[in-house]
């Protein structure tokens, strides 16, 4: 028998001297209520309640069981009502990863802008490469930028998918030549990322063609290839979120704009499958919004 529903139980009844109202109060027949104390008394081997046909009281012992088991019985109550508050209220702290390029030049934005509406909110962001251990961390979900996702061992929620964009700067066009095609990325200087192409190939999906690129440089943080193409090194391929102002500004040219290469999806990554708090919930659902709304990534 539960030890909980038991000190319920006795509680109730000395509280209501009777073991009909228990039962009313319970929603449960007055014969479980019986059963339920007889089987708690015999297992202690004392007496906790002295009947009679109209009155039920306490005998010593269950004074003494009655009140500890109400302080029991109340701290129960009041754990279950802040779970209930925890899952359903709009307040409390999400704890969230992310690739550090995105999160602070993108996300940051969106924190900012729900907590706006949302003040009882609280954020705690971390750097993110991929590689970090969500259950270990204590993360509510992480964000995971990639053409598909490997580890099939996490739950991940697909927020938008965003195309991507070969460029140079013009100086690195103008000493090497414009690339026509795709097999001519060959010849080429190319910037490799080394999570997001670790086949150390590029796709392009609409001519159904895999090219293998290499380069003298490597990395798995974005924002170093995007540095290095601004400095005339080579080619990269980023989300166009990444490179948009870029591009409008000049500092980076195109290349191969009549191919589409392979887009990267924004995931939200969590460890399990469960019912998750509203904070979390709601945040998802306005992330999700939030980077829809980002016309300018989806124009190419």
């Amino acid at each position: 028998m539960d030890q909980l529903r038991e000190m319920e139980v006795v509680v109730r009844v000395a509280r209501s001297q009777s073991f009909t109202l228990a039962a009313k109060q319970l929603k449960v027949s007055r014969s479980t209520i019986t059963k339920i104390v007889a089987a708690l008394e015999e297992r202690l081997g004392v007496r906790l309640l002295k009947r009679s046909t109209h009155h039920v009281s306490l005998t010593a012992a269950g004074d003494i069981y009655v009140r500890e088991a109400s302080e029991i019985v109340e701290r129960a109550e009041r754990l279950r009502q802040s779970i209930g508050q925890e899952q359903t209220s709009l307040s409390g702290l999400i704890r969230l990863g992310a690739p550090p390029s995105f999160a602070a030049a993108h996300l940051v934005g969106a924190l900012l802008e729900f907590q706006r509406g949302n003040p009882n909110v609280q954020f705690d962001l971390e750097s993110d490469d991929g590689s970090v251990n969500l259950i270990r961390e204590g993360w509510d979900f992480t964000i995971r930028i990639a053409p598909n996702l490997e580890d099939t061992s996490l739950v991940a929620k697909l927020l938008i998918n965003v195309p991507q964009t070969l460029v140079a700067s013009a100086d690195y066009l103008d000493r090497h030549g414009h690339p026509r095609r795709p097999e001519d990325l060959i010849g080429h200087e190319c910037l490799l990322h080394s999570i997001k192409s670790s086949s150390g190939t590029w796709s392009f999906n609409d001519h159904d063609m895999t090219v293998p690129v290499r380069g003298s440089l490597t990395s798995n943080f974005g924002e170093v290839l995007r540095q290095a193409a601004l400095y005339g090194a080579g080619i990269s391929l980023h989300p166009t979120y990444m490179i948009h102002d870029d591009l409008k500004a000049g500092r980076l040219v195109r290349v191969l704009p009549d191919y589409r290469a392979e887009s990267v999806a924004i995931y939200a990554v969590y460890p399990e499958r469960q019912m998750k708090p509203k904070r979390i919930s709601e945040f998802l659902g306005y992330l999700t919004a939030w980077l829809r709304d980002r016309a300018d990534w989806q124009n190419r």
